[in-house]
């Protein structure tokens, strides 16, 4: 049915009658373009709860048939309900201008220390990349503070020389030790011993 009615009829019914968990279910059945159109008639606090409701490989196709624009309207609500695996799992499939993009307007480092507490290594030092060094260091800051401290140490090697130069004074002694642990030559101020 939804398939072939207007959006703006099916997205009224669906959320009166199913609601989020029912249209979690029913949209792994529709056909991308049927998402992508009723995607654009539901507010974004709607489709972050729909997101949560999802299976993980569900959601990633789900996620990956969605226009950027309602993905980052929709980011905001999903940290606001604490589901940071849910955003990592779209932030991390989203090619670079789009993460960068998602991080500054997110402009949130607890949340967006969560999010990249979730994602691989090379997303996470984009993360940190897409941030001025002061709120680069306010994330692993954070990070640290989340508790994701493997996540610091990995993704020192990660980061330009020219970065880490910058997050250094930036950073709480115990965050700058552990972020220079696994880099090959710290800055010589900074040599891990700090």
């Amino acid at each position: 049915m939804a398939d072939h009615l207007p959006p703006s009829l099916v997205a009224p019914t669906a959320k009166a009658l199913l609601g989020p968990a029912g249209i979690a279910k029913t949209l792994q059945f529709l056909r991308p373009e049927t998402i992508t159109s009723l995607s654009n008639a539901f507010a974004p606090e709607f489709i972050a709860r729909i997101a949560v409701t999802l299976e993980p490989e569900v959601r990633s196709q789900v996620l990956q048939s969605l226009p950027f624009g309602v993905l980052l309207q929709a980011a905001r609500p999903l940290i606001e309900m604490d589901a940071y695996q849910v955003t990592a799992d779209f932030a991390a499939m989203l090619p670079r201008p789009h993460l960068k993009q998602l991080v500054v307007q997110l402009n949130d480092p607890v949340g967006v220390a969560h999010i990249s507490g979730h994602m691989p290594l090379e997303r996470s030092a984009e993360v940190l990349l897409a941030f001025s060094p002061r709120l680069g260091a306010q994330v692993l800051n954070e990070v640290m503070n989340q508790g994701y401290v493997e996540n610091v140490a990995e993704v020192g090697p990660l980061l330009p020389r020219e970065r880490l130069e910058l997050l250094a004074p930036l950073l709480t002694p115990e965050t700058r030790k552990l972020l220079f642990s696994k880099v090959d030559s710290p800055p010589c101020q900074y040599n891990g011993k700090t």
